[in-house]
């Protein structure tokens, strides 16, 4: 952990965020590494849940909805992702059928006539299909000789059929 400044000089210590690797040369800790002593040998990573604070040099828990899984930086957790804790080094998906709400109620169920097939947020039905239930992992169609009117399948007027999209069309 020593420099040598001079042949008359001698050596002096290394500052903190600084080290030295036996050659007599200080350098800079690397980007997300640490040291807080003078004269150190080698610098140091926070680890999983922490992120190093350059100003106060310290090591401080990610807040909740970020993660660091042993780079020694927080990053946001990605879209449709959550966690609900400081410290944490992962998120999480809602599973299929649930959507990412907030922290204090991370997963939600998808309304009527909406799904989710795992990708963390709730989509409108196509047009055409629907769904009877909360928490639906794909919505339905009515099928042949019926016809989607609200949430309910109808059957085709006489005069009309329909063809497996849920709406019925004039007999030509």
């Amino acid at each position: 952990g020593t420099e040598i400044i001079s042949q008359l000089a001698g050596c002096s210590l290394c500052p903190a965020g600084e080290y030295s690797d036996d050659f007599g040369i200080c350098h800079q800790c690397p980007p997300n590494t640490y040291n807080t002593e003078s004269g150190s040998t080698e610098c140091f990573t926070c680890g999983p849940g922490l992120e190093f604070v350059s100003f106060t040099h310290v090591c401080t828990l990610c807040p909740a909805s970020e993660y660091s899984n042993d780079i020694g930086s927080c990053q946001i957790c990605p879209p449709g992702s959550y966690n609900t804790e400081s410290g944490s080094t992962q998120c999480f998906t809602c599973g299929p059928g649930l959507e990412f709400n907030t922290i204090s109620t991370p997963c939600v169920p998808c309304p009527i006539n909406s799904f989710s097939n795992d990708i963390g947020s709730c989509e409108n039905c196509p047009p055409n299909t629907y769904t009877t239930t909360i928490q639906s992992i794909d919505c339905l169609t009515c099928g042949p000789g019926l016809e989607l009117q609200g949430a309910q399948c109808v059957l085709c007027p006489a005069g009309q059929y329909s063809d497996d999209v849920g709406q019925c069309k004039t007999c030509q």
